[in-house]
């Protein structure tokens, strides 16, 4: 995709952040992905079931994936209350984990544009990302931020997942 010399800054690196920036490069935007936590994600978890738009997503964002990205149920059990199989459901699901999902996408997601805690402090980072805090506090889901090093202005993005 060809670039749009259009700049996001996401705040959140997580499922969400990862997502959004990696759909804003798909067409043709910079971004950077800022995450407060110091710590790598590589455990947390969860399973999830994996809905058809995560596989366009990363189709459209050309993420490589092996097939297949979970386990496939044919079957949903709903209890009651005391444990026993009150009703079953044909349905079927791809159970995925947390884990591979943000695995995938972290790999595709440029590390020079990812930006941990720490990183941000060694590169002094400090002014700006107290400037997007700042603008993030004033209760603006999405703002404008204009750089201090250039006139060119930025989407700021708050991810909350």
């Amino acid at each position: 995709m060809k670039p749009t010399n259009k700049h996001a800054i996401v705040i959140g690196g997580s499922l969400g952040g990862l997502f959004t920036g990696i759909m804003l490069r798909s067409i043709g935007w910079e971004v950077d992905i800022y995450e407060r936590s110091p710590h790598n994600f590589d455990s947390r978890g969860g399973g999830i079931v994996l809905q058809p738009d995560v596989i366009k997503v990363f189709q459209r964002a050309g993420i490589s994936y092996q097939e297949p990205l979970g386990v496939v149920a044919h079957e949903r059990y709903y209890l009651n209350r005391y444990g026993s199989i009150a009703q079953p459901m044909a349905m079927r699901q791809v159970l995925t984990s947390w884990n591979l999902l943000y695995s995938s996408m972290r790999r595709h997601f440029p590390s020079e544009y990812y930006h941990q805690e720490t990183s941000c402090k060694s590169r002094g980072w400090g002014t700006m990302r107290t400037e997007i805090m700042r603008s993030l506090s004033m209760n603006h889901k999405n703002c404008l931020f204009r750089s201090e090093r250039s006139e060119s202005q930025f989407v700021i993005i708050k991810s909350r997942y």
